[in-house]
């Protein structure tokens, strides 16, 4: 398994935002200190500045100094429910971001969450990757199954040059429910043709558990 691209790394937090500034305080100047403290190109300029398609504050093209010296782009979005971090590094770089952030407002600011708090950590790590093994489980069946569905869409008069088997996705077992983990999913990329052996595959978990993960499934598959 070789990773070709992070397309996201994304580390959320969730609690009641509005637990970290209890006294009804402005945020506009931590707003305008926050976009140049971590150069953000698209910042909010007041609490009310909402990206009304992600229904949150979003601070965007940002750079973020990762633990190795390294310069990232970074994405901050913050929402009633808590803050979510996009890199495309790891979900680490993501991760340490929400620290740093976090921190860097208590300091300067005085904003800062009750010491009774617990915080709630999701993780979403989407990756680019290709394999020399199959790695599409009971392939025959699922090949004649695609082979069926071509020839009822024909008698149907619509003509098709037939189904492949692009991957595979795996539920939660409490998917219906508020809260439930997203679906793991394994699949050829999008725009990318099956030949050049490509795959998108997405989990909620770090990026280094995601990346052992999938040597295990290679292992499994193969």
């Amino acid at each position: 398994m070789k990773i070709i691209n992070v397309d996201v790394a994304r580390t959320s937090w969730l609690f009641p935002f509005q637990e970290i500034n209890p006294a009804g305080r402005s945020f506009t100047q931590a707003f305008i200190e926050l976009k140049t403290r971590y150069k953000f190109k698209k910042a909010p300029t007041h609490t009310l500045d909402f990206d009304t398609e992600a229904k949150g504050l979003i601070f965007d093209q940002g750079e973020f100094v990762n633990r190795d010296g390294i310069s990232i782009i970074a994405k901050l979005s913050i929402f009633t429910d808590g803050i979510v971090s996009d890199t495309w590094s790891s979900t680490r770089d993501s991760e340490d971001l929400l620290e740093d952030v976090m921190k860097w407002v208590k300091t300067e600011h005085g904003f800062s969450l009750p010491t009774d708090r617990m915080v709630r950590k999701l993780y979403l790590s989407s990756l680019t990757v290709t394999t020399e093994k199959g790695q599409i489980p009971g392939r025959s069946k699922l090949e004649a199954l695609a082979e069926m569905v071509s020839m009822r869409l024909t008698e149907t008069g619509r003509t098709n040059k037939g189904y492949i088997i692009n991957g595979f996705s795996l539920s939660s077992a409490d998917w219906d429910q508020p809260g439930a983990p997203v679906p793991y999913r394994f699949e050829i990329k999008t725009a990318s043709h099956p030949g050049e052996n490509r795959y998108y595959a997405s989990a909620p978990l770090p990026t280094n558990v995601h990346i052992t993960l999938l040597e295990e499934q290679e292992r499994l598959f193969g």
